[in-house]
């Protein structure tokens, strides 16, 4: 059925931009409507991709040119003496100039993947990041680190502004290979300050109600310049540094961050308002509706066009 006919079914109108007093994504309380059809379902509210399975040319931009999956732990073969990486054709001790490293003892050797640079003496639009198989620690997600060989496989070495890094989740494949109480957002790798690569960081579960930017004399969870927006298709929030994206600009949803605040992103529509269902003053236009995608606090909806009636 064609997504205009689809758009023809829904009959739940936007009724407000007010959002709870509550106003985290997780805890909103029931509305009275908004998932009388299936259109968001089709549009896709939420993140693409997921653990394993995604193709190479379709990871985010900035894990550079993929020979592996920096998402997929399982993703390289072990280091042999001098031997090629795992699978994907990744760099060796001797491989890929910036990519390679000191063997130790040699041996098998454990490795994962990892992005970086092609070169590490680079400057400018020479820099070329690439995704290869390089050596890996044991230190799990959130322990620290001081390069990427320390952390275990899927994970890596960020900054996040402390003498010594610490270990986190890749999501070059999108948010769904975050998993718990986290979301794909990004941080630059430690050491490299200006290689910023997708992560897996915690949510904070802020209230969509908190002002943006927060007052002076505030109390606000987001402070600065982050804003809470929606960041999982749950409903569930984050504090991040909005976008310029407002109502059908596009946006990839790899990571958070691509629209401004009081827009979520669809992959397929562009970025969308977010609207509450039940509520006193409206933030759809005339001819929008209010829906909640599966998943959602059915309270918190986006804001979805009608199509025009046919002839």
């Amino acid at each position: 059925m064609p997504l205009a006919a689809l758009l023809g079914l829904a009959s739940v109108r936007c009724a407000s931009d007010s959002l709870s007093s509550d106003g985290s994504g997780g805890t909103l309380v029931t509305g009275s409507g908004g998932r009388t059809g299936t259109i968001i379902d089709i549009i896709g509210i939420g993140w693409t991709g997921g653990m394993g399975g995604g193709s190479l040319d379709q990871l985010d931009p900035r894990c550079g040119e993929a020979a592996c999956s920096p998402d997929d732990p399982s993703a390289c073969e072990p280091f042999n003496e001098g031997g090629a990486g795992g699978e994907g054709g990744a760099a060796a001790y001797g491989g890929s100039a910036g990519l390679s490293a000191d063997p130790g003892d040699l041996g098998n050797i454990e490795a994962s993947c990892q992005v970086g640079l092609s070169n590490p003496d680079c400057e400018g639009s020479s820099c070329e990041r690439v995704a290869a198989c390089l050596p890996t620690g044991t230190q799990a997600a959130d322990a620290s680190c001081l390069s990427p060989a320390d952390c275990a496989p899927g994970l890596a070495c960020t900054d996040i502004g402390g003498t010594v890094g610490v270990c986190k989740p890749y999501c070059c494949e999108g948010g769904g290979s975050c998993v718990g109480d986290t979301y794909c957002s990004a941080a630059p790798l430690f050491g490299q300050p200006g290689l910023e690569v997708p992560v897996c960081a915690p949510l904070d579960d802020c209230s969509l109600t908190e002002p943006y930017p927060c007052p002076v004399d505030g109390e606000c969870t987001c402070t600065g310049t982050l804003a809470c927006g929606v960041v999982r298709p749950d409903g569930r929030t984050a504090c991040i540094d909005p976008g310029g994206g407002e109502a059908g600009d596009e946006c990839t949803n790899l990571t958070s961050g691509e629209c401004a605040h009081g827009f979520v992103c669809s992959p397929t529509l562009g970025c969308m308002e977010v609207c509450q269902i039940n509520g006193s003053d409206s933030v759809c236009s005339e001819d929008q509706l209010c829906q909640s995608p599966s998943g959602f606090p059915t309270a918190l909806g986006v804001c979805v066009g009608l199509s025009p009636a046919s002839p």
